[in-house]
């Protein structure tokens, strides 16, 4: 299944509506992205990777935690408000109900 689409994706599924800018576009599509895949932003060839570091790795590891946990509590925070913006505006709304005719003098 993945093998059939990669062919119809790639153009080679002989398909008679497909047109010569299709396929042409598909393969610069491909030569690019190899291209890119093997040179950095200047169009330099990379390098390899920089041997491991575990105090650059665990610092960055608990830097990540943290900012993931600050965002999820500030995440939960807002909807607990939301929530109980929402209580509060319905249970304004239904005071008004009982309000409002006797503080417009509408009966």
């Amino acid at each position: 299944m993945l093998a059939r689409w990669i062919v119809r994706r790639l153009g080679l599924d002989g398909n008679p509506l497909r047109r010569r800018t299709d396929r042409v576009e598909t393969w610069l599509t491909v030569a690019m992205t190899a291209a890119l895949l093997v040179t950095g932003p200047c169009g330099e060839l990379t390098r390899p990777p920089h041997p491991h570091n575990p105090t650059g790795a665990a610092l960055k590891a608990g830097l990540g935690a943290a900012v993931g946990l600050v965002t999820g509590v500030a995440c939960l925070l807002l909807l607990i408000r939301r929530r109980l913006d929402m209580r509060r505006m319905a249970s304004w709304q239904i005071e008004w109900i009982f309000v409002e005719p006797r503080w417009s003098g509408r009966r």
